[in-house]
């Protein structure tokens, strides 16, 4: 298996995180990986740039997600877990009293891509300030706008389709952030994080004509719907109907942009005791 093809973007991500703060020896490093997510690929890309790392701790608010059984075809991830290197944690990064057990113990965190289900982001972070020794770095990395996210919020809400769903295989919700330039970063400020830095990035995508489209987001809702087969064609073209009115699109190609957000800060080496306590 191509681990670099696979990991892709999880490994640019560590990469940049690697970057960023300086990492070389992770080896007495606790590394928490928060949303890590059915396929763990930025718990395992962390692994394969930083292999002796002390400890991960791959979180993730969906208890299935870390116990259900599986082969990953990734022998150093599965070697980790057997000597507990790596481990599991089914937790809600928005709610405070689930992560106690790892109160000040964190070396570093890691989020991608798992921020956009998140609701309460500002609280988040505060959580995540919570949970990092004096002097820990935290790297996030998630969407503020991706009009798919959007898109998918607006079907399975529609009540022309929504009696077709099934809701066993509903996928997580979409919470888009803001869009104002430095507020997360103004943010990580506030809860007491130094030396914050924070990057939009703007994701160019184009689908040549409306059929390429049109599969990729039937790949998105695949297995959520059970329409009717008379009634496939008007389904698919409220498909890509409601898509193409999102982002403003009346012909091919058809062309969209994701705007996401890189953050990076570190928790203050000292803190003095005049800084605000969250969490108590």
């Amino acid at each position: 298996m191509d681990l670099d093809r696979t990991l892709g973007g999880a490994s640019d991500f560590v990469t940049k995180c690697k970057n960023e703060f300086k990492w070389e020896d992770l080896s007495k490093d606790t590394v928490m990986d928060v949303g890590c997510g059915y396929s763990f690929h930025c718990s395992r890309a962390i692994l394969h740039q930083f292999p002796n790392v002390g400890r991960l701790i791959a979180l993730d608010k969906h208890p299935s997600v870390i116990m259900e059984k599986r082969s990953f075809e990734d022998e150093m991830f599965e070697n980790k877990i057997m000597s507990q290197v790596v481990q599991f944690f089914a937790a809600d990064i928005e709610i405070r009293d689930s992560l106690q057990p790892y109160k000040g113990l964190i070396d570093k965190v890691v989020s991608r891509n798992g921020f956009y289900q998140i609701e309460n982001k500002e609280l988040a972070i505060e959580n995540i300030y919570h949970l990092l020794k004096p002097g820990g770095d935290a790297a996030l990395l998630f969407w503020l706008d991706n009009p798919m996210g959007t898109w998918y919020r607006k079907i399975i809400s529609m009540k022309k389709w929504s009696k077709y769903i099934d809701i066993s295989k509903l996928i997580p919700p979409y919470f888009p952030g803001k869009l104002e330039k430095d507020y997360y970063k103004n943010v990580m400020q506030s809860v007491g994080f130094q030396d914050v830095r924070s990057q939009i990035i703007n994701i160019p995508l184009v689908y040549s004509n409306d059929d390429i489209c049109l599969y990729e987001l039937l790949q998105i809702i695949e297995g959520i719907f059970k329409i009717p087969r008379e009634r496939n064609v008007e389904f698919k073209c409220d498909l890509l109907e409601c898509f193409k009115n999102i982002i403003g699109s009346k012909s091919e190609p058809v062309c969209y942009t994701i705007v996401g957000l890189h953050l990076f800060a570190v928790k203050p080496s000292i803190i003095l005791a005049l800084e605000p306590i969250f969490f108590i």
